[in-house]
C-alpha cells in the first residue's frame, strides 16, 4: 500500500487547517489532526511499519514538518483530546512505534496513566504510576502528576497527606541524583501547598526556598503576609 499526491495533500490540508485554530482554540485543532493521526497510523499498521514517520518523508511538500505537526498535536491533544481518544493515541504510541523521542515519551506515558484514573479505573492507573516512578528515566513530573490525582477531585476524597508522601518521595530521589531534576520547581510549589493544606506553615515556607528564582520567594512572602492578616 503506498499513498498518493493526493493523499499527502488532503493530510497537508488537514493539517494548515488545524492550525488555523491552535492558538485560540486547540480543541478545534484536535478534531482535524486527530484524523490525520488515524489516517498514518492505520497505514502503519497495514504496512507493518514500528516506524511512524518513515511513511511521511516520501513527500516534500509539506506546509510543516511532520515532526513539528506532531510535537504540537500531542501538546494540544494532551490537554484536549476526548478522554477515550487520548487512552488510545497513548496505548497505540507506546505499544507501536519506536521512533518516538524520550520527551513524547514521558508525555504520553504520565498522559496515560492520569487517563486511566480520569476514566475511573484508579488500580489500573495507579499501578501506572508506580511502574513509571521504578522507571530511571523517569523526571519529576511523574511524582510531581502523581500527586495531583489525589487534591484534583480525580478520586472520592482528596488526600494531601498522600500527595506530600508522594512528593517527598520525589523530593528524596533527587537529593540521591536517581532522577532527572525536570520539574523540580512544580514539585516543590506541589509539595509547599501540601503543606498549606495540612497546616504546616514553616515546611512549606522552607520549600519554597528551595524553588529557583524570585517568583518563589515573593509568593512566600505574601504567603507569610496573608496568615499575619488573618
Amino acid at each position: 500500500m503506498q499513498w498518493t499526491e493526493k493523499d499527502y495533500r488532503k493530510m497537508d490540508t488537514a493539517i494548515k487547517k488545524g492550525y488555523e485554530f491552535f492558538s485560540e482554540s486547540p480543541e478545534k485543532s484536535v478534531n482535524y489532526w486527530w484524523q490525520v493521526w488515524t489516517k498514518i497510523n492505520n497505514y502503519n499498521q497495514k504496512n507493518d511499519s514500528r516506524s511512524f514517520y518513515n511513511a511521511l518523508d516520501g513527500w516534500s511538500g509539506w506546509d510543516t514538518s511532520p515532526l513539528t505537526w506532531m510535537t504540537d498535536f500531542e501538546d494540544a491533544f494532551v490537554n484536549y483530546g476526548r478522554l477515550d481518544q487520548r487512552i488510545t493515541y497513548c496505548e497505540t504510541m507506546l505499544q507501536n512505534y519506536d521512533d518516538i523521542s524520550n520527551v513524547s515519551r514521558r508525555i504520553i506515558n504520565n498522559t496515560l496513566a492520569s487517563a486511566y484514573l480520569e476514566k475511573g479505573d484508579l488500580k489500573k492507573g495507579d499501578a501506572f504510576y508506580r511502574e513509571l516512578m521504578k522507571n530511571p528515566e523517569s523526571d519529576l513530573t511523574v511524582w510531581v502528576d502523581y500527586a495531583k490525582t489525589f487534591t484534583n477531585g480525580v478520586r472520592q476524597e482528596n488526600d494531601f497527606g498522600k500527595a506530600a508522601r508522594i512528593l517527598e518521595e520525589g523530593e528524596k530521589r533527587l537529593k540521591n541524583h536517581e532522577v532527572s531534576p525536570i520539574g523540580s520547581n512544580d514539585l516543590y510549589s506541589a509539595l509547599a501547598d501540601a503543606y498549606e493544606k495540612l497546616d504546616m506553615p514553616d515546611r512549606a515556607d522552607a520549600t519554597r526556598s528551595k524553588i529557583k528564582g524570585d517568583a518563589a520567594k515573593k509568593e512566600s512572602f505574601f504567603t507569610r503576609l496573608f496568615k499575619k492578616k488573618k
